[in-house]
């Protein structure tokens, strides 16, 4: 039997997620930009499946965290790379 997770975490506080969510209200639950909870996928490494698997819940909770911004490469497109999604 094969089973899949998607791990998330809330990034309220992460400086790049936290904008990664639409301005308006939420389409689902109709609440203001200030009270959605903002997730993020929390990727587990390679090197970690063996604890995350197998550890104590202590190691478990130590693995899940929002990625750090210095993995994330964010800024403008160039303009000549830019394409319109209409």
């Amino acid at each position: 039997m094969h089973s899949y997770t998607m791990l998330t975490q809330n990034c309220d506080g992460h400086p790049l997620l936290a904008r990664m969510h639409k301005p308006e209200l939420d389409s689902v639950t109709k609440l203001p930009l200030a009270e959605q909870d903002k997730r993020s996928v929390v990727p587990i490494e390679e090197r970690d499946w063996d604890a995350w698997l197998n550890g104590s819940v202590q190691d478990a909770e130590g693995l899940i965290q929002v990625p750090p911004m210095e993995l994330f490469v964010a800024g403008p497109v160039e303009a000549q790379r830019q394409t319109s999604l209409l």
